[in-house]
């Protein structure tokens, strides 16, 4: 099932990836949000909304992953 995506600077942030990350660490949005001290339902808004990059940096970082890699195929 997918998610959706957002864009953020021409490039659109993979929920769908997010998700896969939460998996596999078997943690969902909202366990991530709070762990990061991000916003409750803001990835998740992600679909709609730009993510503020801080935000999307935190998650990045959080994965070991880049942002390039959230944002891209």
């Amino acid at each position: 099932m997918s998610i959706g995506n957002s864009k953020i600077g021409g490039e659109k942030v993979k929920l769908d990836k997010v998700r896969e990350l939460c998996e596999k660490k078997n943690i969902s949005f909202a366990e991530l949000e709070r762990k990061l001290e991000i916003g409750n339902g803001t990835i998740r808004r992600w679909e709609d909304k730009n993510p503020r990059i801080d935000n999307l940096i935190a998650v990045a970082n959080y994965f070991g992953v880049t942002v390039d890699e959230l944002i891209r195929e």
